[in-house]
């Protein structure tokens, strides 16, 4: 099974960038992309997305948001809130072939090991989370959880701190798979976008403070991206084909922003 790596040249809006990940879905489910595909992109706006089954009125502080000059987008993946802001994403789009399943937890636990091998690249103590990991809830119980608040089996750490927060969505013959990796703190700007009163200081950190506290150089976006493509050409034992962004379909991109991402009716159907 050939595998795709794609990086995007330029930031790009939330909602386009939901809608292309959506496409490749769609592209793979359709047959048009017979393997995996790994998508490394930037925002052009800071944005807050939602997972798929959030309730906007939990999630967010839309006051904030505009105070801020955020976007606003809900995922067509799960998960919870995230805020994405300096940081370095990645999606994975694949089919239900080998090596992966029509299983959440089987697909979450194998892109985990390509994460920490890329850690491991960044010369980073990081490691992967048990299970029976919770988190302290918000006072009134009226607020939503963000992402970053709590670990998950599987999901990377540094110390007890979430370092990258990942979803999933289960197509009927794909699925879907969203990452952050935050590269800045903006745990001020977090809360108050999601009016959440945990100390997230305490429960997330970033690449960012990881290199400045070892007191080394963070790599840039393009060297991030490559020691990502490497980590998953590890980690599977392939080598990706690029996958020549110009040929995307723009038209049916557009039409995926329209209908879904771009959409009010869409964002705020929860």
């Amino acid at each position: 099974m050939d595998w795709y790596f794609l990086c995007e040249p330029q930031p790009l809006p939330g909602a386009v960038n939901m809608a292309r990940d959506q496409y490749l879905l769609e592209r793979i489910e359709e047959g048009d992309i017979k393997g995996p595909v790994l998508r490394v992109y930037r925002w052009s706006t800071p944005t807050l997305s939602l997972g798929y089954h959030q309730q906007w009125e939990r999630s967010t502080v839309l006051d904030a948001i505009e105070r801020h000059g955020f976007d606003l987008v809900r995922r067509w993946t799960g998960g919870r809130a995230v805020l994405h802001i300096g940081e370095i994403t990645y999606s994975v789009v694949a089919p239900f072939a080998d090596p992966f399943k029509k299983t959440v937890s089987h697909n979450y636990q194998l892109l985990a090991r390509a994460l920490k091998t890329f850690t491991d690249h960044l010369l980073l103590d990081v490691n992967l989370a048990g299970g029976n990991q919770s988190s302290e809830p918000h006072k009134g119980g009226e607020r939503s959880t963000p992402c970053f608040a709590s670990l998950s089996e599987a999901e990377l750490k540094a110390g007890e701190k979430k370092l990258i927060g990942s979803s999933q969505k289960l197509g009927k013959k794909a699925f879907l798979q969203h990452g952050s990796i935050p590269v800045q703190d903006h745990t001020r700007e977090l809360c108050e976008v999601t009016g959440s009163d945990l100390d997230m200081d305490a429960r997330m950190v970033t690449l960012g403070g990881l290199f400045q506290k070892a007191g080394r150089q963070l790599p840039d976006f393009d060297g991030l991206a490559s020691l990502l493509r490497l980590s998953f050409e590890q980690t599977f034992g392939m080598s990706f084909t690029n996958l020549d962004e110009p040929k995307l379909d723009r038209v049916r991109i557009q039409e995926i922003v329209d209908e879904q991402f771009g959409n009010k009716d869409w964002t705020f159907m929860r």
